[in-house]
């Protein structure tokens, strides 16, 4: 989940509609490259959002593993996806909307919900054979977000 840049009412529409990452949310972004096991990843998944493509741009940029575009709406869709990459590492870029769903899509039992100005959270999910799965929620991007030379 992404921080958005705020825009002004008067922007252009199409910067309205597809707000970038705010300062903080590029910062804590690249974050993304201590805190996940690069060596492993094989997928990144991201949807259309200019904030969403940008949150994995830096991970993108060292793995040089092509993001897959998924539309937010279609949660069973990216479930089926990973179900069938079983046993392999992916980053889900998504939305404080569409985590929660996702997560109990891939057998996560406990209920989450995400507030709108939450960031930073990574959801550690481990599907099993069985269809249930294991959650920890970590933190990223933290250590880059102490040192903001804009404070």
């Amino acid at each position: 989940h992404a921080e958005k840049e705020a825009v002004a009412d008067d922007a252009d529409e199409a910067l309205r509609k597809d707000p970038p990452l705010s300062q903080a949310g590029q910062l804590r972004a690249l974050g993304l490259t201590e805190d996940l096991p690069l060596k492993d990843l094989d997928a990144i998944y991201v949807t259309e959002t200019k904030r969403s493509e940008d949150t994995a741009a830096a991970v993108v940029a060292i793995t040089g593993i092509e993001p897959t575009h998924y539309p937010p709406k279609d949660v069973d869709g990216l479930v089926a996806r990973l179900r069938r990459k079983a046993g392999s590492v992916s980053l889900v870029v998504g939305h404080s909307n569409t985590i929660p769903p996702l997560l109990q899509g891939l057998g996560v039992k406990e209920a989450v919900t995400i507030d709108e100005s939450a960031y930073g959270d990574l959801w550690v999910v481990q599907a099993k054979s069985d269809g249930t799965a294991t959650l920890e929620r970590r933190r990223f991007g933290e250590s880059i977000e102490r040192f903001d030379p804009g404070k």
